[in-house]
């Protein structure tokens, strides 16, 4: 009496190509606009606070989660040169770990451009830096002086302000609609803590590029 053998079915890469190239395009895709709407959402939702004023979301942040959105269609378009090749030349592809792992590096840069952010309160801000995990706090207190600036980019009047600590530390912060509709009361509160407002100066004559 015969036995029928049942046979696994083999799992295949090339059974999933669509699925894989679909993925590719959706994140190419979603890297023009995902950054503008989902890390702001997430940072929202994990920093949310009663004594939070604004919360910035420096370009970087942007940037670092488009790039790791770019990288994924990169790897997929690779993934397939280099196995069309391999069919070409009829060889065994070997290459299917590596460019998993490729791929898995997109994600540390994802958590890294939502870790970067400057919360602004009452008493000072708490700058996060895209390798912190946990940051830095400064007073309003230790703000020395308050540095307009302004710049032409691609003939847009762009200002922005650097922030100079005691300890001669910087930071910029870009005059965005976030950072608007609260500096009036972060300058009024450095002023009173003995710090000064400096007058606007061109980027080219900015005395901190001396």
């Amino acid at each position: 009496m015969g036995t029928n053998k049942k046979r696994k079915r083999q799992f295949d890469i090339e059974d999933h190509h669509p699925t894989i190239f679909l993925i590719a395009a959706s994140c190419g895709l979603l890297s023009f606009f995902g950054p503008i709407v989902l890390i702001p959402l997430i940072q929202e939702v994990m920093l949310h606070s009663d004594q939070l004023l604004e919360l910035l979301t420096p370009t970087l942040s942007y940037r670092m989660m488009m790039g790791a959105l770019l990288w994924i269609p990169f790897v997929a378009g690779l993934y397939f040169i280099t196995r069309k090749t391999a069919e070409r030349r009829r060889v065994p592809y070997r290459l299917g770990p590596v460019m998993i792992a490729l791929v898995l590096l997109a994600a540390p840069f994802m958590a890294f451009s939502i870790q970067h952010y400057v919360l602004l309160e009452d008493e000072g801000f708490h700058y996060n830096d895209w390798y912190e995990w946990r940051g830095t706090w400064y007073d309003w207190a230790e703000v020395e002086e308050v540095q307009p600036v302004r710049e032409s980019r691609g003939g847009v009047l762009h200002i922005s302000y650097r922030f100079v600590l005691e300890d001669e530390t910087t930071f910029t912060f870009e005059s965005d609609d976030d950072f608007r509709r609260v500096r009036s009361d972060i300058f009024d509160t450095i002023e009173e803590e003995g710090g000064t407002m400096m007058p606007t100066v061109d980027e080219e004559e900015d005395p901190s590029q001396d």
